[in-house]
């Protein structure tokens, strides 16, 4: 049985709510990262500044719990299926095409799927879509890493497929003025910044009261987490050891047998946790080893959020346009391990991290710009 396909609501007319239709994947559930943490972010704002929201999980309609109630509860119209079966969208926008003021569709792959259908059914509807990171590019550094060099031609078609869907919204939203300026080269003229939100909520051990280092993300198959966990360990962490004695704890929800594999006297794969912020209070350092990504890695986020300064490769700093007064950048792995020792030992460079890395989360990525951004969009 599918939820939610009653047409409950009207086109606002005066003063009533802003009405936004979210599609996206599934129910945002952070703990898979994936952007699932943004994702969950986003339908909340819209919702904390009045908008009435109706979420559609396109590809994976299960009512995950407690994100489903935790969505409802703040006002959201959560569309589900009991069944497993994908909900038949063709027939819900049918029925709700003139109840819309926005249609948000987040990855390309939705936006591939019901952009044409929503255009045609309401050449008027007006369309934002939710870029959060260039799929291409990201799959293009994936190949690389494998040796696979894509000619260039194909590299061009892979990402010209991506905007020309990016064409068809009337606005495109990205997650960094880094991801805004790759999109504007292609000549998408209309696009926005729509980060994340994060709260400082620094952890409370002192420099000598922790130990050991964190990796905290999900493990989901083909993931980038799993190629920069790997390699990591392969790579630069039996340095790093040998020199430290630190463990390495690799937290969070994990499908994966190669990581699960990982697990030894040194490392430590905890899988899905209750509670990460012992974690954070635990690790004296974070690291962020990946090879290939876009858009903006939300776990390192976190670990400013929490006072855990990070060392990070050169790909990561120029997505989020750091350097090394608020994180240490390891070029290469022997690089990676140095930065790692410099951070563990030197009491002066860990204070200095913590105290920028919390002052560019409170800068960058507060409740005020994230609120107000969201606003704007709609205007």
């Amino acid at each position: 049985m599918d939820h939610g396909m009653e047409p409950k609501m009207t086109k606002k007319t005066g003063q009533e709510p802003y009405k936004v239709l979210v599609i996206d994947d599934r129910i945002p559930v952070p703990e898979l990262g994936c952007g699932y943490p943004r994702s969950l972010g986003i339908l909340e704002g819209m919702a904390d500044v009045g908008y009435c929201v109706t979420l559609f999980p396109l590809q994976f309609p299960d009512p995950v719990e407690p994100y489903r109630s935790r969505l409802t509860q703040k006002g959201i119209e959560v569309l589900y299926s009991v069944n497993h079966h994908k909900i038949n969208f063709s027939r819900f926008y049918t029925v709700r095409k003139n109840v819309y003021d926005a249609v948000f569709i987040s990855r390309p792959h939705n936006m591939k799927e019901v952009v044409d259908l929503i255009k045609t059914l309401n050449p008027d509807q007006r369309i934002i879509y939710d870029a959060e990171a260039l799929f291409a590019q990201r799959e293009i550094l994936r190949l690389e890493l494998q040796e696979i060099r894509l000619p260039e031609h194909e590299k061009k078609v892979l990402i010209q497929e991506e905007i020309d869907l990016m064409s068809k919204a009337d606005l495109v939203v990205t997650v960094s003025e880094h991801e805004k300026q790759l999109i504007e080269r292609h000549r998408i003229v209309n696009v926005k910044v729509l980060s994340h939100c994060v709260d400082a909520v620094a952890t409370s051990k002192s420099f000598e009261q922790r130990k050991d280092i964190l990796f905290l993300g999900g493990f989901t198959p083909a993931s980038p987490n799993e190629d920069a966990i790997l390699s990591f360990v392969r790579d630069a962490f039996p340095a790093v050891h040998q020199r430290t004695g630190v463990k390495l704890w690799i937290v969070g929800t994990n499908f994966l047998e190669s990581i699960q594999q990982l697990s030894s006297d040194r490392i430590i794969v905890t899988g899905r946790v209750e509670n990460v912020r012992e974690y954070y209070e635990r690790c004296k350092l974070f690291v962020v080893p990946t090879r290939y990504a876009a858009g903006i890695s939300l776990k390192l986020l976190e670990s400013l959020a929490h006072g855990v300064p990070a060392v990070v490769t050169p790909l990561i700093a120029r997505q989020m346009g750091l350097d090394e007064n608020v994180v240490l950048i390891g070029k290469d792995p022997q690089d990676f391990t140095e930065k790692i020792v410099r951070c563990y030992t030197e009491k002066e460079t860990w204070s200095r991290l913590r105290n920028n890395g919390l002052n560019y989360i409170v800068s960058k990525y507060n409740r005020r710009i994230f609120t107000q951004t969201l606003r704007e969009l709609m205007m």
